[in-house]
């Protein structure tokens, strides 16, 4: 159920350490609006970027969870399913991670034909590949990344991919949201519609309304509020949904099961 709570933050930055242009925070609770106040379109000053940054710093579930989702859990299974809306193409994610360094990731291109996929794994030292015609290839893992100060956003955010950064499956935006704290929500109108239920879990949704878009001109998120982890992400252009990329289940657990990081 969502809080009777709508947050809604305009904000245009042409890129993260440039020019900056925004309004300030409207607050509406049972459906009175608080005072708002609008800056200059184009600001640049060092204080009207402090003012923006804050903004983006007051959403709890994105600085304080989004930002380190590889320290909010140990083992994470899901499956993640991928729906272009118009044409009912459907492709499925079946993923294990166990955190910093293990995977197994198999893609399934069209979900009504199961046994035609591609799988990858991270067994703790090497990655390997198997493409769908039963072709393996290996290469190197991602290393852990260097502890960040994420809370600061005057300076460039490098998602802690460590050994977890997924080879195939197109879904590592869901599982290192914060790559989306200096892009798609600081290039738009971000609402913060409040809280619901997903997956018995639950979850803040934002919703970005954006002038370039490449799928639509909305794009709404569902974040854990346990993991910070993208539990759903909606591509529309206005109410018309577009492409939908959502977890279909996910568990989080002490330890995987067994022989979970190896080909099929």
């Amino acid at each position: 159920m969502k809080k009777n709570l709508l947050i809604t933050y305009s904000i245009l930055l042409g890129c993260i350490a440039g020019a900056v242009a925004f309004v300030a925070p409207e607050v509406k609770m049972n459906g009175q609006a608080a005072a708002s106040v609008t800056l200059p379109e184009h600001a640049t000053t060092k204080a009207e970027f402090e003012k923006s940054k804050d903004i983006i710093s007051s959403i709890p579930v994105l600085m304080d969870k989004a930002m380190r989702t590889n320290q909010q859990y140990k083992v994470l299974e899901g499956v993640v399913s991928i729906r272009l809306e118009e044409r009912g193409e459907e492709e499925r994610i079946d993923l294990t991670i166990k955190q910093p360094d293990q995977f197994y990731v198999r893609r399934t291109p069209n979900s009504n034909n199961p046994a035609d996929y591609e799988e990858a794994i991270n067994d703790g030292s090497t990655v390997h590949i198997k493409d769908h015609k039963g072709k393996i290839s290996t290469s190197k893992p991602f290393s852990k990344h260097p502890s960040e100060n994420f809370s600061d956003l005057n300076k460039k955010i490098n998602p802690d991919y460590n050994g977890t950064y997924l080879p195939i499956g197109g879904v590592n935006e869901m599982l290192h949201p914060e790559m989306f704290i200096q892009g798609m929500l600081t290039r738009g109108v971000v609402t913060v519609q409040g809280e619901e239920q997903f997956l018995g879990r639950v979850t803040t949704v934002i919703v970005v309304d954006l002038k370039n878009g490449k799928l639509g001109d909305r794009v709404t998120f569902w974040f854990d509020n346990d993991t910070g982890i993208i539990l759903k992400i909606v591509d529309s252009d206005g109410d018309r949904p577009i492409r939908t990329m959502a977890f279909e289940s996910i568990s989080f657990s002490e330890k995987p099961k067994p022989h979970a990081f190896q080909l099929k």
